[in-house]
C-alpha cells in the first residue's frame, strides 16, 4: 500500500499490543500506525468485571458512558467525571477499573480527539455489536 494504516483498533490482546507497533512502525520513513483499543470490547467487560447488579440495575453505566464516549470533553473533565463516579459507587479499590484508567489514553476518545478517526471507533463498535448479535444464532 505504500504507507501504514493511520490507526489500528484491536481488543486487549497482549500479542497485538506488541505486534502493531513492531509491524507498523516508522521504519523506512513511514508514519507509524497508532494502536487504539476497541470500545465495544471494553464496554462488554464492565458487567463481567464489575458484576451485573452494578452495571444493569443502577445508573452506573449510563453515568460512565457519558464520560467514556464523549470526545467533546477536555481531558480534565473526563478525569474529574471518572473520579466522581468511582467515588459515588465506592469503586476506589477495584483493580480492573484502576488498570483501565491507567491505559485510558488508548481507549477513551477524548485523549485522541484531534486525530482523524472519522467516526471509526463508533463504526467499529457497531460492527462488533452486530457480529456478536448474529453470532448467537450461528455456530462457526
Amino acid at each position: 500500500m505504500g504507507r501504514n494504516p493511520v490507526v489500528i483498533i484491536t481488543d486487549q490482546c497482549a500479542a497485538m499490543k506488541v505486534a502493531v507497533p513492531a509491524s507498523f512502525s516508522a521504519k523506512n520513513g513511514l508514519i507509524a500506525s497508532k494502536h487504539r483499543l476497541c470500545m465495544w470490547h471494553i464496554i462488554q467487560k464492565f458487567p463481567v468485571k464489575l458484576g451485573n447488579p452494578l452495571c444493569k440495575e443502577t445508573d452506573f453505566m449510563e453515568k460512565m458512558k457519558n464520560y467514556i464516549w464523549s470526545s467533546n470533553l477536555e481531558i480534565h473533565e473526563f478525569e474529574e467525571g471518572w473520579e466522581t463516579i468511582i467515588k459515588e459507587f465506592k469503586l476506589e479499590g477495584n483493580k480492573w477499573l484502576s488498570d483501565m484508567y491507567a491505559i485510558r489514553s488508548s481507549w477513551i476518545p477524548t485523549y485522541f480527539r484531534d486525530e482523524p478517526m472519522f467516526g471509526l471507533l463508533r463504526t467499529t463498535s457497531r460492527s462488533e455489536s452486530e457480529n456478536f448479535f448474529f453470532g448467537q444464532f450461528h455456530k462457526q
